[in-house]
């Protein structure tokens, strides 16, 4: 499948320059941070409260109940202030197939293309509210280490990778051999395997030039096999206009929209089906990363043409 069929679209539709839909200026970045900063804050509290000696959560159980319920609020906190963003309008239409995700009863194995800092927050007020509880994010590790939103991510039960990546906009994306990666590793497994949900960004790192997706990592896809997880995908377009790639802070005005597709309701069927019944996990995983990300590609492709449609 080629990837180059659509033309290059112009600056108001993809690298979230200056002037074409508005461009990020200041009063936008200070009424984003006006309506998020109690949004986020509020549940911050909450895990800061329950952090407390005495009110910690101590079992394994106890800490996957609070990561439910703090999960919850800082959803319903996030969405709510993504309402009030006016200037940044989303069409979620596409987002339908996802209420049946998981309704089966497997995990969920969540794939989203990584287009900006503001991804983690529209992943979050786009999912059903049957996934919101159980979802966690696999996340470089020293987001989980930084203020406000590290504790936070905690609290929820976010999962750590201990990825080189130290800072916002590294592209050492390579694994730290020197940290247990093992332990990481088995937490992810227990968390799937106590009918958890996983969601990833498979490209492994922001995508500056999104029309074209970077190769998925496959190593996660051996989860979604090894557990028989459902594989979706959550496609994303627009959102460069509203938050540059470039830009620590930005969520300007913009057109988004997004989609949703089943790539496969049985990870373990389909790998079988691309990579042959004697292909080892590796190379199933390696088969539905490929399958996935042509799948992904071609649903990104249908966004942008809309959007270019509707801007002729």
């Amino acid at each position: 499948m080629s990837y180059s069929a659509l033309p290059e679209p112009p600056e108001a539709m993809g690298r979230g320059t200056e002037g074409a839909v508005g461009g990020v200026r200041w009063f936008h970045k200070v009424a984003f941070l006006f309506f998020f900063t109690p949004a986020t804050l509020l549940p911050y509290f909450l895990a800061l409260l329950t952090d407390i000696p005495g009110l910690a959560p101590r079992t394994g159980e106890a800490i996957r109940r609070r990561g439910r319920w703090m999960a919850y609020v800082a959803a319903g906190c996030w969405k709510l202030a993504l309402s009030c963003c006016f200037w940044m309008r989303r069409d979620c239409a596409g987002l339908s197939p996802l209420q049946g995700a998981g309704l089966d009863g497997r995990g969920v194995y969540l794939c989203t293309n990584h287009v900006s800092y503001l991804d983690t927050i529209l992943v979050c007020c786009s999912l059903p509210w049957h996934l919101v509880p159980d979802l966690k994010a696999v996340m470089v590790r020293w987001i989980l280490k930084a203020p406000v939103v590290g504790r936070l991510a905690n609290a929820v039960g976010h999962l750590p990778l201990p990825f080189k990546a130290t800072v916002p906009g590294s592209d050492d994306w390579g694994m730290d051999r020197s940290a247990d990666v093992a332990a990481y590793l088995q937490r992810i497994e227990d968390h799937v395997a106590a009918g958890g949900h996983l969601g990833v960004f498979p490209e492994g790192k922001l995508n500056k030039e999104w029309l074209t997706l970077l190769q998925f990592r496959a190593g996660g896809f051996e989860i979604a096999i090894r557990h028989d997880m459902e594989v979706w995908a959550l496609v994303m377009a627009g959102v460069a206009d509203a938050w540059p790639a470039y830009q620590l802070m930005g969520c300007g005005p913009a057109d988004m929209s997004f989609s949703a597709v089943m790539i496969a309701s049985s990870a373990r069927a389909l790998g079988v089906q691309l990579a042959g019944k004697e292909a080892s996990m590796k190379e199933q995983g390696i088969a539905i990363a490929n399958h996935s990300r042509e799948l992904m590609q071609e649903s990104l492709n249908q966004l942008v043409a809309a959007r270019q449609k509707s801007k002729n």
